[in-house]
């Protein structure tokens, strides 16, 4: 089996519901270890806020995502305390041919936020 990373970085700056910050559609079967999600305002901020949520979807049958992770960030007064949320997922989750996996957010006001994605496994 060969190591799988997907990952992107979306920089929101409006408070736009369900922006797509990675989206995997698979041609091959995929098992996915570890899932990472963090935000973090593009400039330092003293002030602590609400950020806004990420999710986690996956449509695996064609009938439409399904929410399987949720994660509200809040921005804090450190600059190198970013929010970030690691899931471990044992010895994986498998996905087949033909099925899609995506982390979206929907971020809670208009400052410029970065969000980013990771999904890591192996591929058959």
């Amino acid at each position: 089996m060969a190591a799988k990373l997907d990952h992107a970085v979306l920089v929101s700056t409006a408070a736009t519901a369900d922006q797509v910050i990675l989206s995997v559609t698979f041609a091959a079967t995929v098992t996915y270890k570890i899932v990472t999600l963090g935000a973090a305002f593009t400039t330092y901020s003293a002030t602590e806020a609400n950020v806004g949520l990420a999710r986690i979807q996956g449509d695996l049958t064609g009938g439409g995502w399904v929410q399987a992770f949720e994660q509200r960030f809040q921005n804090t007064d450190l600059d190198n305390n970013c929010g970030m949320s690691i899931l471990p997922l044992g010895s994986g989750i498998a996905f087949a041919s033909g099925q899609d996996l995506r982390a979206i957010c929907t971020p809670a006001g208009t400052t410029s936020t970065r969000w980013a994605a990771s999904f890591w496994g192996e591929s058959a």
